[in-house]
């Protein structure tokens, strides 16, 4: 086991992608307990994608570019602009609110920065907003992209640890929701304390053609997420409604789309969910080794040997998870940790929906700081600004996101309350 852990350590010190580093420490592995037999390899990875909740993930990626690349998310900037009026910050709750329901339609961060970074940045700075904080702000929100279901680290996470993928995004939706309006908070008192308001103040005929415009984007996520927290519908059957609902939207109501845009979007989504796909079914095989070793039953003594009880468990937890935010993509993060700590959890009685929230939050984290960020780095190609400013616009996000990790971590009802409720 140390070979393998030792080898994929290098593999990424030189550059090499994720996947591939993965599937190399897989076969180490694999041969290490076989000897050289590729049929074994071959069928773990089989077996990695041999799961129906797989196929949520491109057709979320589909959605979610369709509903960027069309009107979706301009309209919903428009419905939060318009009704928000000209309460100190409303231009940037609104930005922020934008992007917790964008992030309910994408599932992924960078389509919500994209989306609504482009549409929002000039309006902010327009306004008086400082480059740092708007850029910021709209970093923050992006993130919640994986926080806010569907979420396509969520499915992956689930399908990693055998968990189920509508209870985790169940747990995800107060945990996003509440972040959402803990930053909105944030924005609001710095706008009151500054005077930013927006400058233009809407009558009400101006609200019900915004919210008229806006209904069919404000539906979508109501759609797709009413679906699968009331058992209508699992998480792939309500990607696929998210689909059929996007491209009737965009093609034949916005008229925004036509087919030689489907086609460039479901290319590219067709590439990222490959890329997935196989990340995935390489972590199958390097899970399969780690469960052969009773790697997980040997750490989970270890720890529990080590560390007395669960309270301080979960602060371990967080910095460990914290630290490898900082080096890892969240894909690979939650593919490879949550079966190596899946024993320990259940030592511990942490639930695994719950642990699941607390890894995403933790990457959200590592998203947004170096050296690794990804959306700090897409922000900061997306407004050309550098890092120094990105990250000054970040910081008091950043500070509220950590306490809010701990926050969740202790409470864990937050999480947990709507799956309970739901019965889940």
């Amino acid at each position: 086991m140390a070979l393998v852990g030792i080898v994929f350590i290098v593999l990424m010190v030189v550059g090499l992608p994720v996947s591939v580093g993965i599937l190399i420490a897989s076969a180490i592995g694999v041969v290490h307990v076989v000897g050289f037999d590729g049929v074994t390899m071959l069928q773990q990875m089989y077996f990695g994608l041999d799961n129906f909740s797989l196929l949520a993930i491109p057709f979320f990626i589909i959605a979610g570019n369709i509903a960027s690349r069309g009107e979706t998310a301009e309209r919903l900037v428009n419905v939060f602009r318009a009704f928000l009026g000209r309460i100190p910050g409303s231009l940037g709750i609104a930005t922020i609110f934008a992007c917790a329901f964008f992030a309910a339609i994408s599932g992924t961060t960078f389509a919500t920065i994209l989306a609504i970074g482009t549409i929002m940045y000039p309006y902010l700075v327009e306004a008086g907003y400082p480059k740092s904080l708007s850029i910021g702000m709209i970093t923050a929100g992006g993130t919640l992209g994986i926080l806010i279901p569907p979420s396509i680290p969520m499915v992956l996470l689930s399908i990693a640890m055998g968990s189920s993928v509508s209870k985790q995004f169940t747990a995800g939706f107060v945990p996003g929701i509440l972040l959402a309006i803990i930053w909105c908070s944030c924005v609001f008192f710095y706008s009151k304390k500054h005077g930013l308001v927006e400058a233009k103040a809407y009558s009400w005929k101006e609200k019900c053609q915004a919210l008229v415009k806006g209904i069919p984007a404000i539906m979508f996520p109501v759609i797709v997420l009413g679906g699968i927290y009331s058992g209508l519908t699992t998480a792939t059957e309500a990607a696929v409604i998210s689909i059929v609902y996007v491209l009737v939207l965009e093609m034949f109501f916005f008229k925004s789309l036509d087919f030689k845009g489907l086609l460039k979007i479901s290319g590219d989504a067709i590439m990222i969910s490959a890329s997935l796909c196989f990340l995935t079914a390489a972590a199958q095989a390097l899970t399969w080794f780690i469960t052969i070793e009773k790697v997980p039953q040997a750490i989970a003594m270890f720890i529990q040997a080590m560390i007395p009880n669960k309270i301080l468990f979960l602060l371990v937890l967080n910095i460990f998870l914290a630290i490898c935010g900082f080096f890892l993509d969240v894909t690979p993060l939650v593919l490879i940790l949550g079966p190596i700590l899946s024993s320990t959890l259940a030592g511990y009685h942490v639930d695994f929906a719950q642990f699941g929230i607390i890894c995403i939050l933790n990457c959200q984290l590592g998203t947004m700081t170096p050296p690794f960020g990804t959306c700090l780095y897409l922000s900061m190609g997306t407004f050309k600004e550098p890092m120094s400013v990105v990250g000054k616009g970040e910081l008091p996000f950043i500070i509220t996101l950590f306490l809010f990790i701990l926050l969740i971590t202790y409470v864990p009802e937050i999480s947990l309350f709507l799956p309970k409720l739901l019965g889940m």
